[in-house]
C-alpha cells in the first residue's frame, strides 16, 4: 500500500496523467469499501470525513469525502479561514466551488480573525485584536476529473452542495508553522472544538457511497 501511496501522491503532485490519478483514486477507494486498507479517519469541522493516508515531512496525502445529505455540524466561526499547507487537490466524485476571499482591515469590521492550533483531535481557537471586513475575490467550480491548487494563507471557502456526494485527494505541503486562521463573530471568546472520531466501518461506508455516486454518473471508466 505504500508504493501506491507514493504513486497516489506523484501523480497528484505532477498533474500530468489525471486519467491514471482517477483510476488509481477509485482503486483506492474499493480497497477502503472493501476493508482490504484501513485508515483513521475523524469527522472535520468544515462538514467533510477526513483521513490522512501518508505522512512524509513536509507532506501528507490526505481524503476528504462529503457525502450527500449528511448533517453539517454547526460551526462556531465562519467557513471562511486560511491553512499553512499548499494544498493540491484532485476531485474523484462530484463537484464543488472554491471561493478566495479578500480580507480588509476596517473601520466598521465584520469579523474578527482567529487564530487555530491543534493538539491532536481538538482545535484551539483564540480570538486575536483583528477586526476585519471581506470580499469573495474569486470563484471556481471544480468538477470531477479536475485538479486545483490553493496557495498557503489564502482565506478561501469551500462549499459542496448538500445533495452531492464529493470525493477529494490532497496533496497538502507545509509551508509555514504560523497558526491557521479564521473569520469568526466579533464576541467570539476563545473556545475550542473536538473532531470526532469516524469508525472504520463507517469510512469504509462512506467509501462504498462515493463509489455508488460514481456508477451513477455513468463516467466513461467502469467502475
Amino acid at each position: 500500500m505504500s508504493e501506491f501511496l507514493h504513486e497516489l501522491s506523484g501523480l497528484l503532485e505532477a498533474g500530468d496523467r489525471l486519467d491514471l490519478l482517477q483510476d488509481r483514486a477509485v482503486a483506492l477507494l474499493r480497497e477502503i469499501a472493501t476493508a482490504r486498507a484501513s485508515f483513521p479517519a475523524v469527522r472535520h469541522p468544515l462538514g467533510f470525513l477526513y483521513a490522512p493516508l501518508l505522512r512524509e515531512r513536509p507532506q501528507v496525502l490526505r481524503l476528504h469525502i462529503w457525502l450527500r445529505d449528511a448533517p453539517r455540524p454547526q460551526l462556531t466561526t465562519s467557513p471562511i479561514h486560511d491553512h499553512t499547507w499548499r494544498l493540491t487537490s484532485f476531485v474523484v466524485c462530484g463537484e464543488l466551488e472554491n471561493q478566495t476571499i479578500h480580507v480588509d482591515d476596517a473601520a466598521d469590521p465584520t469579523h474578527r480573525i482567529f487564530e487555530i492550533r491543534g493538539a491532536g483531535s481538538d482545535d484551539f481557537l483564540r480570538p486575536t485584536e483583528r477586526l476585519v471586513s471581506f470580499r469573495c475575490s474569486s470563484a471556481e467550480r471544480v468538477k470531477q476529473g479536475c485538479r486545483y491548487v490553493m496557495a498557503a494563507r489564502q482565506f478561501h471557502f469551500t462549499e459542496v452542495a448538500g445533495d452531492v456526494t464529493t470525493a477529494t485527494i490532497v496533496l497538502a505541503e507545509r509551508q509555514t508553522t504560523t497558526p491557521e486562521r479564521s473569520l469568526g463573530p466579533l464576541d467570539m471568546p476563545k473556545h475550542h472544538m473536538t473532531r470526532a472520531h469516524c469508525s472504520s466501518d463507517e469510512f469504509a461506508e462512506a467509501a462504498q457511497m462515493v463509489l455508488g455516486a460514481l456508477a451513477e454518473a455513468k463516467t466513461p471508466a467502469e467502475y
